[in-house]
């Protein structure tokens, strides 16, 4: 068994699925390194149409001994949480693989005249009508992003915590670029409901769901 098994991977990781690519300017599959890239560009990115968001990651002249450097520390690396992005990648991975498609009757997120509803997409739908980045290499970006979060602090400087690490892996899985998911999730409204819901003054306050939903009903 341990030899057949031994055999499928082979198979699975030398079949030309995964070791060519009919675009010459991407790498194949089983080449592609995990990295933090496609964050780092989309950061700088975002950094330009969101001047508050250069100056909120800004982390030079900042002395780690004094009480703002401890703070600014505690801050960025508060939010971390590997289990965040590994998680809904197991399942989300069975969604891409099944084809599954969210129900007529079931919530709809429709942006720039695009409607995301089927998780069997491979790639980032654009506005344009092309296809974008593989989602698979954004979540993996994800997952490197939680696990080295100490060293880069990626997580709070794109605004990102436990819960909105999961809307971000939803909404890449199904096919929302990764430049509109970060825009949404640093929208003012949506930070401070995040700011609300995770510095609570009593932990029966209200939580994401409740406090949007209240907004909501305005």
């Amino acid at each position: 068994m341990n030899n057949a098994i031994l055999d499928y991977k082979y198979a699975l990781m030398g079949n030309t699925a995964v070791t060519e690519t009919t675009n010459e300017n991407e790498t194949p599959i089983s080449y592609t390194a995990a990295g933090l890239k496609i964050l780092t560009d989309s950061l700088e990115e975002l950094e330009e149409v969101l001047p508050g968001l250069l100056e909120r990651s800004r982390e030079d002249n900042i002395d780690i001994n004094n009480i703002i450097g401890k703070i600014k520390a505690f801050t960025n690396n508060k939010g971390a949480s590997i289990g965040a992005i590994v998680l809904p990648n197991v399942y989300l991975s069975l969604l891409t693989e099944y084809g599954i498609t969210i129900k007529e009757d079931g919530p709809k997120i429709s942006v720039n005249g695009i409607t995301y509803d089927d998780f069997g997409v491979t790639r980032e739908q654009l506005a344009n009508g092309l296809e974008g980045l593989r989602k698979q290499d954004i979540i993996s970006s994800l997952i490197t992003m939680a696990t080295d979060n100490a060293k880069e602090r990626l997580v709070a400087k794109l605004g990102l915590n436990k819960h909105a690490l999961g809307v971000v892996a939803n909404l890449t899985a199904l096919g929302v670029p990764i430049k509109t998911s970060l825009l949404l999730i640093n929208n003012p409204m949506i930070q401070d409901i995040y700011s609300e819901a995770l510095n609570k003054k009593d932990k029966l306050d209200q939580g994401v769901p409740a406090i949007t939903k209240g907004l909501l009903s305005f």
